[in-house]
């Protein structure tokens, strides 16, 4: 039971870092945004320097990237929470056997 215990605490601390992290990511993606509505406004209006048009494009590939990491993000984050269902399943399973044997 300690065993149990002690990957619950491990899955707990992977799971805070993995949240922080795509709370970070997330926040990244939305600077990516912002930028590419304000470099659209800037073109819009003319005022884009020549040699500034190709930045839209340039923050296409890091909008993608971001979004994959997102993905990839949540996708460990649900395994994380699938494994410590599984664990306090076991734990509790193992529990009530303590109990019936009493």
């Amino acid at each position: 039971m300690d065993e149990i215990h002690k990957q619950l605490k491990t899955l707990e601390e992977q799971h805070v870092r993995a949240v922080r992290a795509l709370e970070r990511i997330t926040k990244a993606l939305n600077h990516v945004h912002a930028a590419q509505s304000e470099l659209a406004e800037l073109d819009e209006d003319g005022s884009l320097r020549p040699a500034r048009s190709d930045l839209p494009d340039q923050l296409g590939p890091i909008e993608d990237a971001l979004s994959e990491e997102i993905d990839m993000s949540r996708s460990y984050i649900l395994d994380i929470e699938l494994d410590q269902h599984y664990l306090r399943k076991r734990l509790q399973g193992e529990e009530g056997g303590d109990n019936a044997t009493r």
